[in-house]
């Protein structure tokens, strides 16, 4: 359970930061997980409150369209 927090904790903080120049570092762990990971720790931020239903619709769709 922790652990599937941490990553959706990563994945906000490594789409947040992308947009002006973050760290590169982060957002190279981020996609170092698998396509369902990354839609299951997006699901569970969205469930706990932590981003709304447009911003999970929105990094779905760019997880979705990476994962090609």
């Amino acid at each position: 359970m922790n652990r599937i927090f941490l990553s959706a904790s990563a994945l906000l903080i490594a789409l947040s930061l992308s947009a002006c120049g973050g760290d590169e570092t982060v957002v190279k762990n981020v996609s170092q997980q698998s396509t369902g990971q990354q839609l299951l720790s997006l699901k569970e931020a969205l469930d706990k409150g932590i981003i709304t239903q447009s911003q999970y619709e929105d990094q779905k769709a760019i997880i979705l369209r990476n994962s090609k």
